[in-house]
């Protein structure tokens, strides 16, 4: 398993992840940008408002220009999220058995969660994500990333 891992990587992964690789970097340099913009911000707006008695006023503009710079770095960290997993994964699990399939955006359905009785507890919310589906021999298998 070990030595078609490294073919893999060596054939198309190593160019996929170094194409991601310059993606991620930005991605993380927006992380940075977002931080320093909020904090620029606070540091101008909050003293500008104390001196014109208008704090409120100042704390309300930090929070919604940080609020801007962090939801515009989340759409770039989801973009990059969703490309590794469309790129590396994908290839990875068609490695390890070529009759799974791959959905990086869908999960097992609640239904089938509760029918599974695993976990009978309630839970207030329910999400998942990397839904992956193929078969072992005779064994249909099913799974994904849950959290509830």
């Amino acid at each position: 398993m070990e030595d078609r891992i490294s073919a893999l990587y060596e054939q198309g992964l190593r160019e996929q992840l170094s194409s991601l690789e310059s993606t991620r970097q930005h991605v993380i340099k927006q992380l940075w940008i977002a931080l320093a913009t909020g904090a620029i911000t606070a540091a101008i707006a909050i003293p500008l408002a104390l001196h014109y008695d208008s704090l409120p006023l100042g704390i309300i503009a930090t929070f919604v220009i940080s609020l801007f710079m962090l939801v515009r770095f989340s759409k770039q960290k989801k973009q990059y999220s969703l490309s590794y997993k469309e790129k590396v994964i994908t290839s990875l699990l068609a490695n390890i058995n070529d009759s799974f399939q791959y959905q990086p955006l869908s999960a097992i359905s609640e239904h089938d969660y509760q029918a599974s009785q695993l976990f009978p507890t309630h839970y207030d919310s329910y999400q998942g994500e990397d839904f992956v589906e193929g078969q072992i021999g005779k064994t249909t298998l099913r799974f994904s990333e849950l959290n509830t």
